[in-house]
């Protein structure tokens, strides 16, 4: 929704652990650039958590793409934690078990969050006709020009928490974005 540009000066810091079935970036970097974004980020391996810190400085978000086992260590964790409670944005991204490891270690540590499961998807959901039931919530900034989502092959299940506002229901009625 924003035009190319926009987004000057501002950078998005990607601890990018799930690297498989040719998930190389490239997209991603691609429209966050053409939008204005500069990247960093690591694959496979977090920095130290001096450098970590030391990055996040010049950074506005951190996307955090887990893998199934654990990268993060708890100095890492603080350091994302400080970042978050700054003010500044942490996108969560974890997929089917056992790809939520240290999607699980972040949002445990920054609002007692946490997801499971591997539910079979590969739907189109709607937007939501009903609440709590299959569909993108309605009336959510960024659910705003969308008309429907394709949810995955399987996907986990995020547990209900109030600090979180609900974005995407899947087709099982599971709560899958938020």
């Amino acid at each position: 929704l924003a035009v190319d540009g926009a987004f000057e000066g501002q950078t998005v810091a990607v601890l990018h652990f799930y690297t498989g079935e040719g998930f190389d970036f490239h997209l991603p970097r691609e429209a966050l650039r053409q939008k204005g974004f500069s990247v960093y980020r690591w694959v496979n391996q977090p920095p130290t958590p001096a450098v970590l810190r030391e990055s996040l400085r010049r950074a506005s978000q951190l996307w955090v793409i887990s893998s199934s086992d654990r990268r993060l260590n708890e100095e890492h964790l603080s350091v994302i934690q400080e970042f978050f409670q700054a003010g500044h944005g942490v996108y969560i991204w974890g997929d089917n078990a056992p790809f939520y490891a240290d999607a699980n270690a972040v949002a445990q540590r920054l609002f007692g969050g946490s997801m499971s499961g591997d539910v079979r998807g590969d739907t189109v959901v709607p937007m939501q006709r009903e609440p709590e039931r299959a569909g993108v919530v309605r009336d959510h900034l960024l659910s705003t020009g969308l008309e429907q989502l394709y949810e995955g092959i399987t996907i986990a299940t995020i547990a209900p928490n109030p600090a979180l506002r609900t974005l995407v229901y899947g087709s099982a009625h599971n709560l899958v974005t938020a």
